[in-house]
């Protein structure tokens, strides 16, 4: 099974400078300092425009649980949207 990673770089590779619709990920994990091993490479994707928005979950950080379907809840209308115009939405993050 494909990465976001992978999909991520056959988009680099087949859409280089072409625009290709919104991209949003969704990532969430537990602890932002233990399970966000990929941080940096997802600011720099957004920074350059590979990602349009980057939404980030953590379940444990705070004293209320943030889990990633809770943030897809409060964007549905932005969800909806950007897959009606052929954009993508990725939803990713570590499983325990």
């Amino acid at each position: 099974m494909p990465t976001f990673f992978d999909a991520l770089a056959v988009r680099i590779a087949v859409h280089a400078g072409k625009p290709v619709g919104e991209t949003i990920l969704y990532f969430g994990c537990r602890h932002k300092n233990e399970d966000y091993l990929y941080e940096d490479e997802l600011i720099k994707y957004k920074s350059e425009g590979l990602l349009t928005k980057l939404y980030v979950a953590y379940s444990r950080d705070q004293a209320e649980k943030v889990y990633v379907q809770h943030l897809l809840e409060q964007n549905g209308e932005e969800v909806w949207k950007i897959l009606d115009k052929g954009g993508h939405i990725y939803v990713c993050g570590s499983v325990f």
